[in-house]
């Protein structure tokens, strides 16, 4: 019997699923696949890995299909969107594989530990899990493709604060990829690991997980709420709108989804400013 080639990882949202696995491509230095179930047709984390690691492919659902047929040879890691019950999902052609849960340190009972075969230790998402952890609280998950926009870097980073900390709802993940007025590629990656725990539900357009209640005794404080920034290993974009895949995700409580698409829209450039900035960079890169 062969080795499992396939690698399943699942978890809460936030707690570092994709991060790990970026960690064991690197560190293999070898090819690897990578498919995310449930990221629907925003693939942020794909094509952020696609632009951290040189050596990685990107599979489609529909490729699982012929998995065990497949000649590739090379690892597969398939992340768990948060929504997915792993306890439920059932691949075709897979006859054996390797289930990884990526967990907060407090967490000692929950649906994860009952499915995975090895548990790993993230490094945040432990308030958020704390937020979540009550099944009369509802998520909104919010997505938007925003391929062929450009935006302008001050407004952005004002819109985003703005957004991470609570003027359209109470957000406890965010993330995005943005092309800027200087041609660079951004994914921005914000956790919540400083919410109050007893904020009221509203609106959903997403089920949430069922999460065991040990989970809302973890500690509140850990940090106040950053971002993290980084420039995508990718050539500047500097004729005409880019092509390349943008979006944003967000995952929180009470949402308004119109007024941060309307912000965001807000923030993007006309065909003449995008022509203008990308005339005058290209002027000063010779």
């Amino acid at each position: 019997m062969r080795s499992p080639l396939l690698t399943l990882v699942a978890g809460p949202p936030g707690i570092g699923k994709t991060t790990w696995i970026r960690q064991q491509i690197a560190a293999a230095g070898q090819p690897a696949g990578y498919l995310n179930l449930g990221a629907g047709a925003v693939p942020l984390d794909g094509t952020y890995l696609a632009a951290e690691l040189p050596n990685l492919f990107l599979w489609e659902e529909a490729d699982l299909l012929d998995w065990e047929l497949d000649e590739r040879s090379c690892p597969l890691f398939v992340e768990l969107g948060f929504q997915i019950d792993p306890s439920t999902l059932s691949l075709p052609r897979v006859a054996a594989c390797r289930r990884v849960a990526v967990l907060p340190p407090a967490a000692t009972q929950t649906e994860w530990h009952d499915w995975a075969e090895e548990v790993v230790v993230g490094g945040m998402g432990v308030s958020l899990l704390a937020m979540v952890s009550s099944e009369a609280q509802v998520l909104d998950l919010w997505r938007s493709p925003l391929t062929g926009q450009v935006f302008d870097p001050a407004s952005l980073d004002t819109v985003w604060f703005e957004l991470t900390h609570g003027a359209y709802g109470k957000v406890l993940r965010a993330k995005g990829l943005f092309d800027v007025a200087d041609g660079r590629a951004f994914y921005f990656n914000f956790v919540n690991a400083f919410v109050n725990a007893t904020a009221a539900p509203t609106a959903t357009s997403s089920p949430s997980p069922s999460l065991s209640s040990d989970l809302s005794a973890t500690d509140l404080s850990a940090a106040p709420p950053t971002t993290d920034y980084t420039e995508l290993d990718l050539p500047r974009w500097l004729e005409g709108r880019p092509t390349r895949l943008s979006g944003v995700e967000v995952l929180g409580i009470g949402l308004d989804q119109r007024a941060i698409a309307q912000t965001l829209k807000d923030c993007c450039l006309d065909d003449e400013a995008i022509a203008y900035y990308q005339q005058q960079l290209k002027a000063s890169l010779g």
